[in-house]
């Protein structure tokens, strides 16, 4: 049987190594986190400026649609009232089963 702790390649040396230890806590490997990667106070407060800036303009966006919206769905009502109407007072406008033509909408 091998030997388990015989390892044939580099590789198999660093991966044990790799995986066996523990990192020193509060190590940050320079590989991983570069200075360029992490932004600075200034960077990130200019960041998340413009964020709020986009939230607030979406939000914005959001209520606008939801008054056209609620504008269309009354103007819905009153053209269905008046088309109600319209029908009710001249019936002979409404299409007959002998009409050749279809109503789309």
């Amino acid at each position: 049987m091998a030997n388990p702790l015989r390892f044939n390649t580099g590789f198999q040396r660093a991966f044990a190594f790799h995986v066996h230890t523990k990192p020193t806590a509060g190590y940050v490997p320079s590989a991983t986190f570069s200075d360029t990667s992490i932004p600075n106070s200034t960077e990130h407060e200019e960041m998340l400026r413009l964020a709020n800036e986009k939230i607030t303009i979406l939000e914005q966006d959001k209520s606008v649609a939801n008054e056209k919206i609620t504008k269309l769905e009354s103007d819905n009502k009153y053209l269905k009232n008046i088309t109600n109407r319209i029908l009710n007072k001249f019936p002979k406008l409404l299409p007959s089963e002998d009409d050749d033509y279809e109503l789309t909408m």
